[in-house]
């Protein structure tokens, strides 16, 4: 039987973006997309998709991944401070790693402190390969590198 790691799960989107103060942010491409969109983006890893979707993510609302759990945060701290003291230890170590992003939805929290705008995006198609030779996993690039807005 054989076996390979050449599927279209194995493929995905390095996206990074500058907001409007130049933070440096990771984003989320597929998290606003429907399904069948996504599998066929998997699928058919083409740079046309990237050219097209690179200029539409500029000056969209971006929120954080954790924006329902940072909202349920607050809650906690306006009625439980008790609670959210003992958790903050917990928000304290998650702030440690780059927040992920993503497209904002009509159903997300109002959070105003969250909520991001992008100025520049980067994308490009990787994927994951098996070296069997050396008997390691490592990624390549499936794609050009394709910018769009203002990296200044």
């Amino acid at each position: 039987m054989f076996a390979a790691i050449d599927a279209p799960g194995m493929r995905v989107i390095i996206a990074e973006g500058l907001d409007e103060k130049g933070q440096l942010i990771r984003l989320d491409i597929f998290s606003t997309l429907d399904s069948s969109t996504t599998r066929r983006m998997l699928a058919l890893a083409r740079q046309k998709d990237l050219e097209n979707i690179a200029p539409q993510l500029i000056s969209q609302p971006i929120v954080p991944t954790t924006i329902h759990q940072q909202a349920t945060y607050q809650k906690l701290e306006n009625y439980h401070p008790e609670i959210a003291n003992q958790l903050q230890l917990y928000q304290d170590l998650s702030a440690i790693s780059l927040p992920l992003y993503r497209l904002k939805t009509a159903y997300d929290p109002a959070l105003p402190e969250t909520i991001k705008t992008l100025k520049a995006v980067r994308l490009q198609w990787w994927k994951i390969k098996f070296n069997q030779r050396e008997k390691r996993i490592f990624a390549e690039p499936l794609s050009q590198l394709i910018e769009a807005g203002d990296w200044q």
